[in-house]
């Protein structure tokens, strides 16, 4: 591709992403779901790659279901994409009075009492699950310093506009290539620092199981809780009736066995138990269009993979 028709490409892009997010911002809400989450279902049958990925994924991960119920809940992975697209954007910009008539905590008293233990920074270990864009901006409305990493796009512009929609009320955003020193002084402050590690999409990881095959998993996040001791927990939001949300909070187990190796992998398995319950209970509410099991544990040392522990988790 030349220079000229890249540039094009990247200048239409950028405008289109600047439309919709504005779109988004002044839409009103009940008629921006709507939109959103047909948009959502058309792409869902224009993105053909995507939608093959997502059907042999589903069928991999429930082998019982019919083709039919296939095919129901692969349109609803692209809706949701669209509904939590549209309020990544939207909600962050509400009151907080009217933002937690939306968003809920599953259990206030229990989310209050880990996120209140945050003088040594907390690891959130989170996932791809419905509209997690939001995590961090519910931390931070209320009060709770909080940090969050992205990756860059192809376009400086494009990353300008969701660095600073993820900046919005007061969240700290870096990108997953900047300063490691940064983000520990940022620990050191009480910061609770979200983090997906439900992706193949990383350079460090470990092989852990998901809907019964090995799945490479980034392991950095898990290291760094595991070596400086930091306080961790698992984060997931997901859409309920009446197009609200609930946020489950709950304290991170970790594998104590004095093996850093062994300890990453049964820690990765151990939050990768609970993210199963999750999408099994929520399966359109996952990104399954993602390629999860793209890398192959028989490629890596053995001690990266949950198979190589007897003992395993539970």
């Amino acid at each position: 591709m030349s220079t000229k028709n890249k540039k094009l490409r990247h200048d239409i892009a950028f405008l289109a992403i600047s439309s919709v997010v504005f779109f988004a911002k002044v839409c009103p809400r009940f008629l921006g779901l709507r939109l959103f989450e047909f948009i959502g279902f058309i792409a869902g049958f224009l993105a053909k790659k995507e939608r093959n990925i997502t059907r042999e994924n589903l069928k991999k991960a429930f082998p019982d279901y019919s083709d039919e119920k296939i095919e129901k809940i692969t349109n609803g992975v692209f809706k949701n994409a669209g509904l939590s697209f549209f309020d990544g954007i939207k909600l962050p910009e509400y009151s907080k009075e009217k933002f937690f008539k939306i968003v809920r905590f599953s259990d206030d008293k229990e989310a209050k009492r880990i996120l209140d233990n945050h003088q040594k920074g907390i690891m959130s270990l989170t996932a791809h699950v419905s509209c997690f864009e939001i995590e961090s901006q519910t931390l931070s409305i209320l009060g709770y310093p909080t940090l969050a990493i992205g990756t860059t796009s192809f376009d400086e512009r494009i990353d300008e506009i969701f660095s600073k929609l993820r900046k919005r009320n007061g969240v700290q955003y870096f990108e997953r290539d900047g300063s490691v020193r940064t983000i520990l002084e940022h620990f050191k402050n009480g910061y609770i620092m979200g983090t997906l590690i439900d992706q193949d999409a990383t350079k460090d990881g470990v092989f852990v199981d998901f809907f019964g095959e090995e799945a490479f998993t980034p392991s950095v996040p898990i290291k760094m809780l595991l070596k400086l001791k930091i306080p961790s927990l698992w984060g997931f939001i997901v859409r309920e009736k009446g197009d609200k949300y609930v946020f489950y909070i709950e304290y991170g187990k970790v594998s104590q066995t004095g093996d850093l190796t062994q300890d990453c992998v049964e820690t990765a398995q151990l939050y990768t138990n609970r993210l199963q319950e999750i999408i099994e209970k929520y399966p359109e509410q996952w990104v399954w269009m993602h390629k999860r099991w793209r890398r192959k544990a028989k490629d890596f040392p053995p001690e990266l993979s949950i198979s190589h522990y007897k003992k395993g988790v539970e």
